[in-house]
């Protein structure tokens, strides 16, 4: 992979591993994921292969703060918006203008 390609990927990259809390807990308003939902959710949105010890660091981050909950089924850890995770997320929404703003400002001129 040339240079000019490989930085604009690990940019990309980075990005969305600094927003995966926020991409768990709005993905989690839909319906209730495990782990590797959450990973193979990431791959098919945004065509990227996060790592099992990405997700869930970040997955038992959110559970410990209590947006999340976490239950056993089946052998799999299944995880869902707690009413503090459901607040969280009212939030993200009504903030997603001035994200969206933030984001747009990066690439406009002064």
């Amino acid at each position: 992979m040339e240079l000019e390609s490989e930085i604009p990927y690990m940019l990309y990259r980075k990005a969305i591993t600094n927003f995966l809390e926020v991409m768990i807990l709005t993905s989690l308003r839909n319906q209730p994921m495990s782990g590797y939902d959450v990973i193979s959710f990431a791959h098919r949105k945004f065509r990227i292969l996060l790592s099992p010890g990405t997700v869930y660091s970040s997955l038992y981050s959110l559970e410990r703060s209590g947006l999340v909950k976490g239950v056993d089924v089946h052998g799999k850890r299944i995880y869902a918006l707690t009413r503090s995770g459901k607040e969280a997320v009212r939030s993200l929404s009504m903030m997603k203008d001035r994200l969206l703003g933030l984001i747009s400002s990066l690439f406009i001129g002064q």
